[in-house]
């Protein structure tokens, strides 16, 4: 799997340096870490449960943090 910081390390808008590129993401990230997969199954679990039987129209971003 590429680590974002693997595919930016190309672009114009980033340091060729993946190394670089992994500390600007990172940084610009709250929880100032990636997230993982194993994140999401949670709150998929949440929406489907009795405890979100009230919950309409609403976005849940998992994105540690970013807006």
């Amino acid at each position: 799997m590429k680590l974002p910081d693997d595919q930016a390390a190309g672009s114009q808008y980033f340091d060729r340096d993946p190394a670089i590129v992994a500390e600007q993401m990172i940084g610009s990230v709250p929880m100032r870490r990636y997230g993982s997969i194993d994140e999401i199954p949670p709150a998929v679990a949440f929406l489907l449960g009795d405890g979100a039987s009230y919950i309409t129209g609403v976005n849940i971003p998992i994105a540690g943090g970013i807006l």
